[in-house]
């Protein structure tokens, strides 16, 4: 009887140790899933991505968690993770799908939170787009070819630097109106000079610029010619401050395929992002967020019947996605337009071989963690739930849900900017202006609240409107080829014009910049004076700089100090032994520091040619 009551006791230990079956109705639902469920366009290099919302406990990933089978390609073997939010739940098919196909997904109901809580599974399908996953190929005619004015001329230069032989092609700046007033920081800025006749961009050179007030050059960095270079900036990422930038190859859908670069305060690149599931980043805007992850746009070519439209049944319909990344470069957010946004909703011609139908420029986050996004094509703006993919609203456009209380709307616009007082700012490209509206959620109901006109500037493409610390606003003018710092008051601080070229946006930030680079030193003799250019690209906190020279190499004695005049000083002297050969400079800081040397300079005389080989020589004893 003892051994039996032990077994029954045993037996009833092992039942309660067997986990029951969890109801459906006691299971949490998933809150996205992607890609949308009966979406289409999908892309061959697509991954699979679920969340519920909550942490969920990495060892409730089982390699079954994921069924997927495409409908030519078959049962898909994959790689199933959790993303770095912890949150995320990603499979990485192990090849990509067949363009075309139907894919069927089940999630079984393994996942838990951490709390131990179960999350039911789910199925659903999606269709892969016929088109291969996009290249970099550009695709013939450029897209702007009948809206811009004429291809504009060059006028000069902005500097000639002697200290740097790249900075020939820096554009001209006119200073129409002297700074007085501006906030605090300097001007960033990337010039475009657009051609009507491919390839789209010409071969002029192209640059990242930081510039004072007075347009003097802080900072440059030459990029290729022939490729288009955007949205150069300064971002905050726990509370690291970063420069970004865009370069990529302009395509007939008017964006391009691309990458984007971080650098940090030594201008050393730190970190790329490139689009996933085998997209590739659009050059119009990149937001970086202080959980290390990345928001961006992609510009998605689809073939497309539009003949119910009136359209052509070949049509290729330009798709917008939004896309956040973590730092592990996992798509963990992925937003199709299409999926969303009917094609009649556009103010593009739907006849046309190309349609543009949405045309994003501008990704935001909201002040609620939600997504905020600009569409020039359908005078626009939408706001996106960041955590379901739903749309939350629509203002203005075709759907507007809201009601204008005093202004008539924006068109083809620009910019969307989420202000700390909750209201919102944009460059409305149609009527010439920067506007800011104070929105009303619940009500539905804007109100503008502030606006800067110049109808003698035509903005047809490009520009933003950027809020200043000391509330002034700094407008970029796109295509308008115009800079201008407006007070509250729309009394302009600065006005610059950029003759001959533009620039996509033009952003007023305080930055500290400390190069690794060596400082530059170079040296010109003549009637009867020696003349010393110096610079150190993009060194902000410099004031001065000591002036070391010797007979040698290796001996150099300080033969003066020179106050910083700009981007490159210049010290000449008339006086000097003609045993002072060589030359270096030391750069000085705020705070009267030294920083490091830059290169030897020699000087090129009768003295010291004649005297060239005891320099070297008595070096090398020395060493022995």
């Amino acid at each position: 009887m003892k051994v039996t009551s032990i077994i029954v006791v045993l037996g009833l230990i092992w039942i309660c140790l067997i986990p029951l079956p969890v109801s459906s109705e006691h299971m949490l639902s998933l809150t996205y899933i992607s890609p949308r469920p009966s979406s289409h366009h999908v892309s061959a290099g697509t991954t699979i991505a679920i969340r519920q919302g909550t942490h969920i406990l990495a060892d409730s990933l089982q390699p079954d968690t994921f069924a997927v089978h495409g409908s030519v390609s078959g049962q898909s073997n994959g790689q199933t993770l959790l993303a770095d939010d912890q949150k995320t739940v990603i499979f990485k098919p192990g090849k990509p799908f067949i363009p075309g196909e139907i894919v069927s997904v089940q999630v079984e109901n393994h996942l838990r939170t951490e709390q131990g809580k179960q999350i039911s599974g789910t199925s659903f399908r999606f269709t892969i787009s016929t088109n291969p996953i996009p290249d970099r190929t550009i695709l013939g005619k450029p897209w702007w070819s009948e809206q811009l004015p004429n291809d504009p001329q060059p006028t000069g230069l902005l500097r000639s630097y002697i200290t740097s032989p790249e900075s020939f092609g820096i554009p001209d700046i006119a200073i129409t109106h002297p700074a007085q007033g501006t906030a605090e920081g300097y001007i960033l800025l990337s010039n475009i000079r657009f051609s009507l006749s491919p390839p789209p961009i010409q071969s002029t050179p192209r640059y990242l610029l930081i510039l004072d007030n007075t347009g003097e050059l802080v900072y440059h960095k030459a990029l290729p010619r022939d490729q288009f270079i955007g949205d150069f900036k300064k971002q905050i990422v726990n509370e690291k401050e970063l420069l970004s930038y865009h370069v990529g190859e302009f395509t007939t859908v008017g964006g391009t395929f691309g990458m984007f670069y971080v650098m940090d305060e030594t201008y050393s690149i730190i970190d790329t992002w490139q689009a996933g599931n085998g997209y590739l980043a659009d050059v119009h805007d990149i937001q970086l967020l202080d959980n290390g992850n990345a928001l961006l746009m992609i510009y998605n070519l689809q073939t497309t019947d539009l003949s119910a439209y009136g359209g052509r049944s070949d049509a290729q319909v330009v798709d917008l996605i939004v896309q956040e990344l973590d730092p592990s470069k996992n798509v963990i957010f992925e937003w199709r337009a299409s999926d969303h946004i009917p094609y009649t909703d556009t103010y593009a011609e739907l006849t046309n071989q190309i349609v543009d139908y949405i045309h994003g420029n501008a990704v935001e986050v909201d002040v609620d963690n939600n997504v905020l996004l600009s569409s020039r094509n359908l005078c626009e703006v939408t706001k996106i739930d960041r955590n379901t993919g739903e749309v939350m609203w629509r203002l203005w456009g075709k759907q507007n849900q809201f009601t204008f209380t005093n202004d008539d709307g924006f068109c083809i616009q620009h910019d969307i900017r989420r202000l700390p007082n909750g209201n919102i700012t944009l460059f409305d490209n149609q009527n010439a202006r920067a506007v800011e509206y104070q929105i009303d959620e619940a009500n539905k109901t804007v109100t503008r609240v502030w606006e800067y006109r110049d109808p003698t500037i035509n903005p047809l493409v490009m520009g933003n409107a950027q809020r200043l610390s000391n509330g002034n606003t700094m407008i970029g003018w796109g295509s308008g080829g115009t800079i201008t710092e407006v007070t509250p008051d729309a009394e302009i601080a600065m006005q610059w014009l950029l003759n001959g070229e533009y620039t996509y946006r033009a952003f007023r930030f305080t930055w500290k910049g400390f190069p690794t680079t060596t400082p530059s030193l170079t040296l010109q003799e003549g009637n009867d004076a020696l003349t010393l250019y110096f610079s150190w690209n993009g060194a902000t906190e410099i004031t001065s700089y000591h002036i070391y020279g010797g007979s040698k190499s290796h001996q150099m004695l300080l033969l003066g100090t020179q106050k910083k005049q700009g981007f490159e000083t210049i010290s000449t002297f008339t006086e000097l032994p003609d045993d002072v050969c060589y030359f270096r400079i030391m750069p000085i800081d705020k705070d009267g520091n030294n920083t490091r040397y830059s290169n030897t300079a020699y000087r090129d005389s009768n003295y010291c040619n004649r005297y060239s080989w005891v320099n070297l020589y008595i070096p090398l004893v020395a060493q022995k």
